[in-house]
């Protein structure tokens, strides 16, 4: 598996622990089209990133993180292994 691959599956299992919800839910997760996604449990998902991938987002980056692919790119754009 690669580690794009790796980092995905990681992202998807995160947010599914902070939303509580089956990941095989959705086939894209994000603000719009999962309830369970509300402010307080944005927030919540930012820190289990930046804990999970030793990364700080910056405040201005925090409202952007509203999807799955949104936060990969964020991930990926750090070059976190």
């Amino acid at each position: 598996m690669s580690d794009a691959a790796e980092t995905v599956g990681e992202v998807r299992r995160i947010l599914a622990l902070a939303l509580r919800i089956p990941a095989e839910k959705y086939q894209r997760l994000d603000r719009e089209t999962v309830p369970e996604w509300d402010s307080l449990k944005h927030i919540e998902i930012v820190f289990a990133l930046e804990d999970r991938f030793a990364v700080e987002f910056s405040d201005a980056e925090i409202p952007a993180l509203v999807s799955d692919e949104a936060i990969v790119r964020a991930i990926a754009a750090r070059d976190v292994p």
